[in-house]
Formats: structure tokens, C-alpha cells, sequence
């Protein structure tokens, strides 16, 4: 039975729903984050202004015409991809058992990690949460071996994370107390139903974690549902995903000026397109004649002005006093719609300067030197990424095996670090010829470097390839010598390394 009781409405602490001050501060760039990942589906016009004085029905007309071009989803979702380039070994019997369905939903668990890569990218992490239904009645050992119960996995969203508390030992976080809000189907009337939230309190106790479910009515009132349990597991099974060190931290996401610039090319775009609309629909200016009689209003009444399907305009023969009709069209500067259409694609630029995605090869030159830093921060900022994704998945295997009682030291995960570097573009590549041809660095340093550029295969053996040049140089002896020792460095690298298939 749910029992009811009622919060001091003075205390908005005192309310489940309450939200964190560091959740406050980020909330303006998680929706922002959230609203272009999914287009602005619905959304348009709240980021395209409504101009001072323009009627609604032109404005509602100028919104629909409007389209995102959507730079960010790509961007997250190619890289939430490469993060995927791992194998798991190891795995708890339970886990491997389930790997094909491991949040009852139907999600494998590669799946499911592509799904939280592409969370945590957007958001800067997201949280898993493991849980496993409760037991019914008492159950022995064996019976819980035999039975299907087992744990799972669910994903939540940053923005459900509503409040929590953390202490440190030894300089590690411990959460002592999290509320998740979840959004559940409930009835509504004979046939209908409707989602209402609910809120998930946990909280770290002497017998392992209570697990306590609450609603909020229209009142401010707040209901127990009556579901409360106490878990007997050691810490709360949240874990901040990929691991960012602090289980709650307070940074602006790394995709947030990527998103803010994909609004701006949003707005520039759909002000590109409505002048091009302005073109093709012109608007007509008139200059009136003289009156030819009165309307019904009892106010002068001009000559028809009349573009029909062969755009005709009647025009009226006026006295030496007040002169012809006069009609015209208002004309667009060419220069302005070239100086919008150039910071189009200056902000365009901008969008994939701040993109760590592979698939957006910029069409900006670039220098040698910054083509090898930008490629190196890019994919160190990857890496970084995958070392914390790795550590998050050894916390989630611990937090199932707390439920099966699994040891968990097993598991491991080799990640393919090969796809995560910056490939190597032909300007960088004839800068690395050019570093060679000079002296500047050895034969075994530029191998490294091209199998670090996937320009090699990742198991592309170095010595048998530096035996192999030497083979051929020793047949050359007899041609003039250049730095080296080889005749003509790109046709020996072309016979000498293997292909990468």
C-alpha cells in the first residue's frame, strides 16, 4: 500500500525532483546538445527569432521552410563508432550468457556500448545502471542459479540525474545517495495511458542499498509507491560513462561549441534560403494613381494591380498632374547574399575544426606541422576517450558480478588503437618523404610513423621490412648514392611495404 506524506514546500531540497546546482548550470547546454542531436525535431522555431514586427503567419511560413543541417549527430555518431573497436575476454558466465540481450530490452552488448559511446560523446557521459528484479520469497543459493533472474543493464540520460550526494576516502568518490528520474506508463481512463515520473532514490546503508520509488502529485505531495527494498551490495550500482574520473562532474561538454555552431549555420542557412525564396516570390512596389472612385469602406479605390499566371500588371494612364502608374521590383544585393553565403561556409569550416570526426576531411590547406598536430590532438582525444571507456566497462562488470556473485578479475578489454589514430593524408605523407629524403629522420622512424598513420597494416612487421630495403640496396650498390642508400626513395617505399588491405 503507497503511503502518503507531505514536504514542507519551504524546502524545495526537501523534494525528490530537486535538482543539483551543477544539473542547473549544465541544463542550458544539454538541451542544446540534445535538441540538434535530434534535428530540432519540433523545436525550429525556438532557435530561429521571430523579426520585430513580422506577422506570425509569415513567420510561421518562414520556419517551415527552414531546414537543419544537422553537422553534430555525424560527428558523435562516427566517433561513438571507432570507440566500438574492442574485444571483450573474460566475461563472468552470467554475462556471457546474456551478451546477446544485456538490458532486457534486446540490445547486445556491443550494441548497448555504441549506444552509451554515442550518450557520453554527446553529453560528456552518460550512467549505467545495473539492476536485477527482486527476489520472491526465500530462495536458496541453487534456486537463484536456476532461476532466469539475472542483472541487466539501462542507460540513463545525464539530464535524469537529478541530485546526489558524494563523499571521498582516500581521495575516491563514493556515491552515498543518487536520485534517477525515470518516465513510466501509466493508465489514463479506460484506454488510454500516459507517462509520469517517478523517482528512483538510492542510498548507501549498513545492509547494502535502499532502493526507494516516489512520485510527486499536483499538490507538491510526495508518494511512497511502496516498492522500497534494501539490496545487499556494497556501493550503488551508477557508473558515469566513459569514466571522466569525478562520478558527477561539472565541465561543459566537449560538443557544446560544435552545437552552438551548428544553430548559428542553422540560422544563416535559413536566411540564405529565405532570401533565395524572395527571389523566386519577388515582392512588388506600386506607386498609386489617381483614385477611381470608393469602396464600400467609403476609401479610395486604385486600379487592379494584377499578376496572373502570365504576370501582367494592369497599369492606369494618370493626368499631367500626378504622372503615369509606376512598378517595380524589390531587388536583393548581389553583395549581400555573397557575404552571406561566404560566412556559411566560414562557419561550416568552423563546425569541422571542432569536430573529432574522421569523415570530415577539412578543405582547408593546411601546413605539414599542423596537419601532425591536429591529427595527434585528435587522436590522443580519442584515446583518452577509449582508456576511460575501458575503465567504465570493468566498473559495470563489477557491478553485475555484485548481484551474481561472479568474480570479476578476469575481464578484460584489448582495444584497436590502430583506428583510432588520425590517417595520414597525402600532404602529410609527402611531408614525411620530404623529413626522410633530408636526413631529418631514419627509415624505421618514418615505418612507425606510416603504421601509426594506418598507412601500414597494425601488424605490418618493421625489421622484415627494413631486411627487405636492405636486400635491395645491396643490389643497388652500383647506383649513385642518395640519402639512405636508395635510388629512388618513393618507388623503393612502393615494392618494400606491404599493402594495407
Amino acid at each position: 500500500m503507497a503511503a502518503l506524506f507531505l514536504v514542507a514546500v519551504q524546502n524545495p531540497a526537501d523534494l525528490p525532483n530537486y535538482e543539483h546546482p551543477t544539473l542547473k548550470k549544465l541544463t542550458p547546454a544539454l538541451r542544446l546538445l540534445l535538441d540538434c542531436y535530434e534535428g530540432l525535431y519540433g523545436k525550429k522555431d525556438q532557435y530561429l527569432p521571430k523579426a520585430q514586427k513580422e506577422p506570425d503567419e509569415a513567420y510561421k511560413k518562414r520556419v517551415e521552410r527552414a531546414v537543419f543541417n544537422n553537422k553534430l549527430r555525424p560527428m558523435i555518431d562516427s566517433n561513438g563508432g571507432l570507440l566500438t573497436a574492442w574485444d571483450a575476454s573474460g566475461l563472468p558466465p552470467t554475462l556471457e550468457a546474456a551478451k546477446e540481450n544485456v538490458d532486457n530490452q534486446g540490445a547486445s552488448f556491443k550494441s548497448f556500448v555504441y549506444a552509451a559511446n554515442v550518450a557520453g560523446l554527446r553529453d560528456h557521459c552518460c550512467y549505467v545502471l545495473t539492476m536485477m528484479e527482486p527476489s520472491s520469497g526465500d530462495r536458496t543459493q541453487a534456486d537463484e542459479q536456476a532461476s532466469p533472474r539475472r542483472p541487466y543493464w539501462k542507460i540513463i540520460d545525464r539530464r535524469n540525474i537529478l541530485n546526489w550526494r558524494v563523499r571521498y576516502e582516500g581521495g575516491r568518490p563514493i556515491i552515498e545517495q543518487v536520485t534517477i528520474q525515470m518516465l513510466e506508463a501509466v493508465s489514463d481512463g479506460k484506454y488510454g495511458s500516459k507517462t509520469e515520473p517517478r523517482y528512483h532514490v538510492l542510498t548507501r546503508a549498513e545492509a547494502g542499498v535502499t532502493h526507494a520509488v516516489y512520485t510527486i502529485n499536483e499538490k507538491g505531495e510526495v508518494i511512497d509507491v511502496g516498492t522500497t527494498q534494501t539490496i545487499p551490495i556494497p556501493r550503488i550500482p551508477l557508473v558515469a560513462y566513459p569514466d571522466p574520473g569525478d562520478p558527477f562532474p561539472g565541465a561543459i561538454p566537449s560538443f557544446y561549441k560544435a552545437a552552438t555552431l551548428n544553430i548559428k549555420l542553422f540560422r544563416e542557412e535559413a536566411t540564405l534560403g529565405n532570401i533565395q525564396y524572395r527571389v523566386n516570390a519577388p515582392t512588388f512596389w506600386r506607386r498609386s494613381s489617381l483614385p477611381i472612385g470608393k469602396g464600400k469602406d467609403g476609401k479610395p479605390q486604385r486600379p487592379p494591380f494584377v499578376v496572373g499566371e502570365s504576370y501582367v500588371i494592369e497599369l492606369l494612364a494618370a493626368d499631367n498632374v500626378n504622372g503615369p502608374d509606376e512598378v517595380g521590383v524589390l531587388e536583393i544585393d548581389g553583395a549581400g547574399i555573397e557575404a552571406l553565403m561566404k560566412s556559411v561556409e566560414e562557419t561550416k569550416n568552423d563546425i569541422e575544426s571542432e569536430s573529432l570526426s574522421f569523415l570530415s576531411g577539412s578543405a582547408v590547406m593546411r601546413t605539414a606541422t599542423e596537419a601532425y598536430l591536429s591529427g595527434a590532438q585528435m587522436s590522443a582525444s580519442l584515446n583518452g576517450k577509449a582508456r576511460q571507456m575501458s575503465a567504465a566497462l570493468k566498473r559495470m562488470v563489477e557491478d553485475w558480478c555484485m548481484f551474481t556473485k561472479e568474480d570479476p578479475s578476469a575481464f578484460d578489454i584489448q582495444m584497436d588503437h590502430s583506428l583510432l589514430e588520425q590517417p595520414l593524408d597525402a600532404q602529410e605523407m609527402v611531408g614525411l618523404l620530404k623529413l626522410w629524403n633530408d636526413d631529418a629522420i631514419d627509415h624505421r622512424t618514418l615505418l612507425e610513423l606510416l603504421r601509426m598513420g594506418r598507412q601500414l597494416p597494425p601488424s605490418a612487421d618493421i625489421d622484415e621490412i627494413l631486411e627487405r630495403v636492405e636486400a635491395q640496396r645491396q643490389r643497388q650498390t652500383a647506383a649513385p648514392a642518395v640519402p639512405n642508400g636508395l635510388t629512388n626513395p618513393l618507388q623503393a617505399l612502393q615494392e618494400n611495404l606491404p599493402r594495407n588491405s
